[in-house]
């Protein structure tokens, strides 16, 4: 019998690492990323642990209806891919 043993030490991605799993060679209404790799993404917002320079109740955000990279309020709802 396999155990399975919780990981600690997963965290947000940066902008640079989600934006690295975008491709934009997929049309809306697929997500603009590979679904074989990553299956059941939205096509909506993801968030990213980079802040907005100017303002840091903002941050960096990957919308994966088209693979576009925009900010928004840092309080909003969006999703999170977690990485390790």
């Amino acid at each position: 019998m396999q155990r399975h043993i919780a990981k600690e030490d997963w965290r947000m991605p940066n902008i640079k690492e989600l934006q690295s799993i975008i491709d934009t060679t997929i049309n809306y209404p697929n997500p603009a990323i590979d679904t074989a790799t990553f299956p059941s993404t939205d096509t909506t917002c993801y968030w990213s642990a980079t802040t907005f320079a100017s303002d840091s109740s903002m941050a960096w955000c990957v919308d994966f209806e088209d693979g576009e990279t925009l900010f928004n309020d840092a309080g909003g709802f969006s999703f999170v891919r977690c990485v390790r």
